[in-house]
């Protein structure tokens, strides 16, 4: 990877969202949010990390705080949305954005957003609507090229998930996340348990996507 390259990571990650507020409103709302954040991590950077908000769709005003994040704040990386009012991450118009967060070699971790349908009835949105509106988004990252120019994936675990991805990114592309606590106990146990025991993964694969991929990316930071 280039010094220059952004990790990105499509993981299953809570974004903070500060699409309730418009304007100055929602700049003024992701600082507050960036440096309540920042104070427990300054005084417990043995324990803590954190990842800033931006007030996307507004470019100007999260390219601003994102460098204001990153270099002020010294955020570990930035969380985005997989789309914002139904535009995706791949569109030009996100251009200036994805350029300041390469000048800082910035980790990236993408949220799946709501998609601008309906949701299905009595069909829970993480198991088909999230899902594919990180779909949606990272394929048109491929096909706008912005992961030419900056980079990389991640995803969820089991024997039908890691053969498609390896044959998209190689394993140190790849990133596990178990989405715990948002997910119940429950569940992230039963994917870290797909990961460990039934993802027909080698032992340098299976290191790759538990923790040796995000220790390479996060110890960039320190």
């Amino acid at each position: 990877m280039d010094e220059n390259q952004i990790a990105t990571s499509v993981l299953s990650l809570t974004a903070p969202r500060v699409v309730g507020w418009q304007g100055q409103e929602r700049r003024g709302m992701a600082r507050r949010v960036n440096e309540y954040v920042a104070e427990p991590v300054t005084r417990h950077q043995d324990r803590f990390g954190n990842f800033a908000t931006v007030p996307l769709p507004d470019v100007e005003g999260a390219v601003a705080e994102a460098e204001y994040a990153l270099d002020e704040l010294a955020a570990d990386g930035v969380v985005l949305l997989s789309n914002y009012e139904g535009v995706y991450l791949g569109d030009p118009k996100y251009a200036p954005l994805w350029e300041a967060l390469n000048r800082r070699s910035a980790v990236v971790f993408i949220h799946p957003g709501h998609p601008l349908i309906p949701l299905l009835s009595d069909v829970p949105g993480p198991l088909v609507d999230y899902p594919f509106d990180t779909t949606r988004n990272a394929v048109q990252l491929v096909f706008t090229r912005v992961l030419d120019r900056y980079w990389d994936t991640a995803l969820s675990s089991g024997p039908d998930a890691f053969p498609s991805s390896l044959t998209f990114a190689d394993h140190e592309r790849i990133l596990f996340g178990s989405d715990f606590p948002y997910a119940p106990a429950p569940v992230a146990a039963a994917f870290t348990r797909l990961l460990d025991t039934h993802s027909g993964l080698t032992d340098e694969q299976r290191t790759a996507f538990d923790h040796g991929n995000a220790r390479k990316i996060l110890a960039r930071l320190s």
